[in-house]
């Protein structure tokens, strides 16, 4: 680290040899409330992610990112450790604040033990199995071809999206039946 940046880090908490990146912001170098920040303008729904990368790994840890989650008041942390992902789900905006505070400014990792791998999807071997599940399901290679035209894979959620679209859309044309548990 250069003089000059130790100086920005300790009298100023301008961190410029890190890396963040958000919707508005993908460059070397950010004031510590600048995590606060963005992670309030996802909270307040402007933003999806932010993003932190340290200049070297901090015990194995590469990234440390932040993504808008399923309930309004959480995001979903994710943390790139020896070339795996982990994951964990429904932080609140307060906590994760806290956590990537200190993994810029204390140099610390959250407790793994928290936090679950997530599994490596493969796009394209995902969108084949997919199509042709689609096209067995559906009985109809042009039916299959015009619904996974519309079907998007880059994601586990957007896959399991996919999984109910093609759900409705055997319920629609009678090659499926809802079932209930109801007695």
């Amino acid at each position: 680290m250069s003089f000059y940046n130790w100086i920005q880090e300790k009298l100023f908490d301008n961190y410029e040899e890190w890396h963040m990146k958000s919707p508005d912001y993908n460059r070397n170098g950010f004031n510590i409330v600048g995590i606060d920040n963005t992670l309030k303008a996802m909270h307040d729904g402007y933003f999806m992610y932010v993003e932190l990368y340290p200049p070297h790994a901090i015990d194995g840890c590469t990234a440390m990112k932040a993504r808008v989650g399923k309930k309004q008041d959480a995001v979903d942390l994710f943390l790139d450790i020896d070339g795996k992902t982990y994951r964990m789900a429904d932080v609140s905006y307060p906590d994760a604040v806290k956590m990537m505070r200190a993994f810029v400014k204390k140099r610390r990792v959250p407790d793994c033990s928290s936090f679950v791998e997530v599994a490596y999807l493969d796009i394209d071997q995902t969108k084949l199995t997919f199509t042709e599940l689609a096209t067995l399901l559906l009985g109809d290679a042009k039916q299959a071809k015009s619904f996974m035209s519309k079907a998007k894979l880059h994601s586990m959620e957007e896959l399991e999206d996919s999984w109910w679209n093609l759900y409705e859309k055997l319920l629609s044309t009678g090659r499926a039946v809802e079932l209930s548990l109801k007695r």
